[in-house]
């Protein structure tokens, strides 16, 4: 984006949720990919509360899938940004489960 004007248009705009609370796991996560470039917001997930009406080992389960999800959908991104310093926001790699390889490698944060 080097060189933008600020009244430059952005020829389109992509905004895909990736996982959310209401799919089982703590997440809002969310892919946005432009003409210009492309950028992962809050990557990460966590299981869901103990008060959440679901059985532990479901909740495990759908905190994997968010995890595979959140690494498919960050792979090709340029960019990362992470709102703030909850564990549903990002990751810390040596408890996350995911390949940081994946989500994190030749990417601005």
């Amino acid at each position: 984006m080097e060189g933008r004007k600020r009244h430059d248009k952005i020829d389109h705009i992509d905004v895909e949720p990736v996982w959310s609370d209401s799919m089982g796991a703590k997440s809002m996560c969310v892919k946005v990919e432009t003409s210009d470039t492309s950028i992962i917001v809050d990557p990460a997930a966590a299981v869901m509360q103990k008060s959440y009406p679901m059985k532990t080992e479901r909740k495990y389960a759908l905190l994997d899938e968010a995890r595979r999800a959140i690494e498919e959908a960050a792979e090709d991104c340029e960019n990362i940004f992470i709102s703030h310093y909850h564990y549903d926001h990002h990751f810390l790699p040596d408890t996350s489960g995911i390949d940081f390889s994946k989500v994190f490698s030749e990417k601005e944060l």
